[in-house]
């Protein structure tokens, strides 16, 4: 929906957000592109074993970077560079 290189793109790299996705049949290369340049992580799955391998990829969250913003229980945003 919309110009995802244009706008969408854009606005998930200023709000941090990292996209990941797990393909059926065929890589779509919009998917991979997003991932990419998200930090996330794209597959297609070859198998019943290798979905559950990319699924459980997603499980675990990556760590956040330090240069990436959290938002508290209150809404306010704060580094998590506290370390």
């Amino acid at each position: 929906p919309g110009d995802i290189l244009g706008e969408t793109m854009p606005r998930l790299l200023h709000a941090g957000i990292r996209v990941s996705t797990v393909a059926l049949q065929a890589e779509v290369h919009i998917c991979k592109k997003l991932a990419d340049a998200t930090g996330g992580l794209a597959g297609v799955c070859l198998n019943t074993g290798h979905l559950r391998d990319l699924v459980m990829a997603h499980a675990t969250p990556p760590p956040v970077n330090a240069s990436e913003n959290v938002n508290n229980d209150d809404g306010n945003s704060q580094s998590d560079a506290h370390e």
